[in-house]
């Protein structure tokens, strides 16, 4: 089950991250189109700690275990 968590979140990132690819294809704007390059950045390091902490069990505990 956590190994599809996992592939979900990434492909979820990807997705994202192409959505944002082609919105910023018809910006006009040099700065927004800047500004949508910018969040493409860090949606496969989202994806990777996301990875991180399923495998080590992070989201098996309670939300309230894990955060105190």
């Amino acid at each position: 089950l956590l190994q599809e968590v996992q592939h979900r979140t990434r492909n979820n990132m990807q997705v994202l991250s192409t959505l944002l690819k082609l919105q910023a294809m018809y910006l006009a704007d040099p700065q927004a189109r800047q500004i949508f390059d910018g969040l493409q950045n860090p949606l496969p390091e989202i994806a990777e700690e996301c990875g991180f902490f399923l495998q080590r069990g992070v989201y098996k505990k309670p939300l309230s275990e894990t955060l105190t």
